[in-house]
């Protein structure tokens, strides 16, 4: 659900990156699907998982239990 919030190009690299619906695959072979180079698919891969992380942490409120 957390990556369904990302912009449609983040979510498309991070998707097929981790292998969410199929097998993973590397920057090289995004890069190729998507018509850029692998340096900009790492760029957006990076980004998409900061902006990811940061809407996770946002959401998750930790109890004293949690940490102990």
């Amino acid at each position: 659900r957390a990556i369904g919030q990302l912009p449609l190009r983040e979510q498309t690299v991070l998707n097929l990156y981790f292998g969410v619906k199929d097998d993973p695959r590397n920057l090289v072979k995004i890069a190729s699907i998507l018509g850029m180079s692998p340096e900009r698919v790492r760029q957006i891969k990076i980004n998409g998982v900061k902006q990811l992380r940061s809407s996770l942490k946002a959401r998750t409120v930790y109890s004293s239990a949690d940490v102990f």
